[in-house]
């Protein structure tokens, strides 16, 4: 069968000719040119700051560009001023560049939203899997036959990880003992006796944005004898997975722009399709679907089936209640 990546490869042998002639040849020894669109405002505190500083951390070789972009329709056009290499759209709910736009494009984020869409043409992906995570967190339950109960973070509760939880759980009749949304201030045992009344046998908190006291969560919880869960972004090793992601696509960048003979769209798509390397998450590579993976691989993610009727949300940006 022939999928993306020989496509792309047998695209970039045919683009190789035109792409060494003289000006291909001067213009590849220049340095890459990296635009990175951030999202004017965003939902996880600190998440585009640390994205940024492990991305210096890494870049090597490589003239890099900051932007800054509303979510509305044609925000990202008036922020690409400049031509761009290559563009790194970074937070889920940054709309792509318009299609006339011939850069590759980079899109990084938390991963909020589901990965396994439809492929854009010129597109990959780097993202820390949020979606999937909390998918698994929910199919791990549902296999162990425990019965959740659910606590979200206010910023939580309006958007997909919600979803991703449930959706874990389905074919599970009556699997969710029932859920809240915390605003912070609550009390722990109050949390507690809640749950334990609906009849859950554990409790899984949601709390991207670090808004909760996830410690004493935990604590009464154990106390109560009810298992526990949690989905955040709590720094690992004194590094914040942000700033881990940056590192990641960093490498990646300085990589494929090594490895890239001309600044050619299709050359360079090329070269960062094929890279395989060990990241600071560990070994990495870009799957067939465009995704720059490493610890799950396509087979740790959502059944493309368990997607129907809940993809149509992108993140932090547009909010829904949950239930």
């Amino acid at each position: 069968m022939t999928n993306r990546r020989t496509i792309l490869k047998f695209a970039a042998a045919a683009a190789l000719p035109a792409a060494l002639s003289a000006p291909a040849a001067a213009q590849a020894s220049r340095a890459l040119h990296l635009l990175v669109v951030v999202p004017s405002r965003e939902g996880v505190p600190g998440f585009t700051a640390a994205f940024l500083s492990g991305l210096r951390q890494t870049l090597s070789g490589v003239t890099l560009s900051v932007q800054a972009s509303g979510t509305r329709p044609g925000d990202l056009s008036r922020t690409l001023t400049h031509p761009a290499d290559l563009i790194l759209v970074l937070g889920d709910g940054v709309p792509l560049p318009a299609p006339a736009s011939s850069a590759p494009v980079i899109l990084a984020g938390a991963g909020v939203a589901p990965t396994r869409q439809a492929r854009q043409p010129g597109v990959l992906h780097a993202h820390l899997g949020l979606w999937e995570r909390a998918w698994q967190q929910g199919r791990a339950l549902a296999q162990a036959r425990a019965r959740p109960f659910l606590a979200m973070s206010v910023l939580d509760s309006g958007y997909d990880l919600p979803l991703a939880f449930t959706a874990g759980l389905d074919g599970t009749p009556g699997a969710l003992a029932g859920q809240t949304v915390l605003s912070g201030g609550e009390r722990p045992d109050a949390l507690i006796a809640q749950a334990r009344a609906s009849g859950a046998t554990h409790l899984h908190v949601q709390d991207t944005a670090g808004q909760l006291n996830v410690a004493a969560l935990q604590g009464a919880a154990r106390r109560a004898g009810l298992g526990f869960s949690v989905l955040n972004l709590a720094p690992q090793g004194g590094v914040h997975p942000a700033g881990q992601l940056g590192q990641d696509v960093g490498q990646w960048v300085t990589l494929g722009a090594a490895h890239s003979p001309t600044r050619h769209p299709l050359v360079l798509l090329s070269a960062l399709s094929a890279q395989q390397f060990t990241g600071t998450r560990g070994p990495l590579r870009v799957t067939a679907d465009g995704q720059l993976d490493g610890q799950t691989g396509a087979a740790g993610r959502a059944p493309t089936g368990v997607l129907g009727g809940v993809s149509g949300h992108r993140g932090h940006v547009h909010p829904y209640l949950h239930g």
